[in-house]
């Protein structure tokens, strides 16, 4: 009887579980990098004045937030370099009511939920690379990784609309400048530069 050379080929049980033990080592490796970039943050926090305190807030929160959701991410300088010098396309992923009250001048919404749900618009861009943000990391976390895996390439914005405040970016309504911004329920406030106004979660469609 003659072999057939088009067998399927089956992954032996050892590769499937190195593969296995590979991904728990890197999760487990995030983990340990995430507490111990807490427990500087912490340390220098402490030791540091109130304006540093809110600068490491920041960079340390909005980090924290986006090593959580798995997604790329880039500081609000360099996001602000991309957008002038590769020509980045700019994306809020917060709620509607958020992006109203206030939003990087010139970017588009896109809330998460729509994004997850529909996808990238289809007459939207895929060459150019894209700036995600929200308010603090999180969203724009997961924002990045669902746009990585559907070949385009993301980076979210460390710190979110916050950062992008302390970095002078004009923030903008549909009245033109504004210094509004919704800061979610954890009061958030407190990072923003003394000349914003903070607005707490109780706006009609807010989800931070």
């Amino acid at each position: 009887m003659i072999q057939s050379d088009n067998k399927p080929e089956f992954e032996h049980p050892e590769e499937a579980s190195s593969e296995v033990a590979l991904a728990r080592l890197r999760a487990k490796n995030r983990r340990s990098f995430r507490w111990r970039m807490a427990l500087v943050v912490l340390a220098v926090s402490i030791a540091a004045g109130f304006e540093w305190r809110r600068e490491i807030a920041v960079w340390g929160l909005g980090r924290w937030q986006l090593l959580g959701s798995g997604g790329e991410s880039i500081g609000a300088r360099g996001a602000i370099q991309a957008v002038y010098e590769e020509n980045a396309l700019v994306v809020d992923v917060r709620g509607p009511a958020e992006f109203s009250m206030s939003h990087w001048a010139g970017a588009r919404s896109l809330p998460l939920e729509k994004l997850e749900s529909s996808g990238w618009p289809s007459e939207w861009p895929k060459n150019r690379p894209v700036i995600v943000y929200c308010t603090i990391g999180e969203r724009s976390g997961k924002a990045a990784a669902y746009l990585q895996k559907q070949g385009i390439s993301a980076s979210g914005v460390i710190g979110g609309i916050i950062a992008l405040a302390k970095a002078d970016e004009p923030l903008e309504n549909e009245n033109g400048l504004t210094f509004r911004v919704s800061v979610g329920p954890w009061n958030y406030g407190w990072m923003l530069p003394a000349s914003y106004e903070a607005v707490k979660g109780h706006v009609s469609g807010f989800k931070p």
